[in-house]
């Protein structure tokens, strides 16, 4: 249990248009749970700007930079915490859409690394994280939003081999300063608490 837990804990450190001469009759659209006709121009304009970063993306953009990361592992609640070191790389990607982490640590002696893309989808307006690494095969995806003090919650699904069905999982990245920015992951397992698995302490790093 408790090195499926770390495992975990590393492997989840978590979104054509044709022209004719004659316009095409209006094609249905999806507004909420209902129906609408809008015309080819109308539903154009609502793609250009479905696919143009705004004021979210911009808030990532504070993530951009290398950083120095401090984090600590709990392998099940109330055990003492391991610590580690790590380097973190976020830079900006397809235009401002997205930010890239590339994060490098080290586990038992041997290397970890890990990816993963976080942005802001403007059709679900929510934000949206995928996180891959080198201790696993599948992804992990997170949803959510952003609260009034800046913090994004994300919430997700957890899946190994003790629950290949999934249990809940979540993370907060909470942004201190422009040189500074925490991220907490929340497990659980089925039909006990929920604790805090890893918590980490980015500071940019200096150069």
């Amino acid at each position: 249990m408790k090195a499926s837990a770390t495992f975990l804990a590393l492997a989840l450190f978590a979104v054509g248009c044709a022209t004719t001469e004659a316009p095409p009759p209006a094609e249905p659209a999806m507004a909420g749970d209902e129906m609408m006709e809008i015309s080819p121009d109308e539903m154009m304009a609502m793609m250009v700007e479905a696919g143009t970063p705004g004021e979210n993306h911009t808030n990532l953009t504070a993530l951009v930079g290398n950083w120095d990361v401090d984090y600590e592992i709990w392998m099940e609640p109330g055990s003492p915490p391991s610590k580690a070191k790590a380097t973190s790389t976020y830079r900006s990607i397809l235009g401002g859409r997205y930010v890239l982490e590339e994060f490098h640590s080290e586990f038992n002696g041997a290397p970890f690394e890990g990816m993963l893309i976080l942005g802001y989808d403007n059709v679900r307006q929510q934000f949206q994280s995928l996180w891959i690494d080198n201790f696993s095969t599948g992804f992990h995806i997170q949803r959510g939003q952003m609260d009034e003090s800046g913090t994004k919650r994300l919430r997700g699904k957890a899946f190994d081999l003790m629950t290949p069905k999934g249990r809940p999982m979540r993370s907060e990245l909470h942004q201190v300063s422009d040189d500074h920015f925490t991220m907490q992951m929340f497990d659980s397992v089925p039909g006990g608490p929920e604790w805090v698995s890893m918590s980490f302490e980015y500071k940019r790093a200096a150069g």
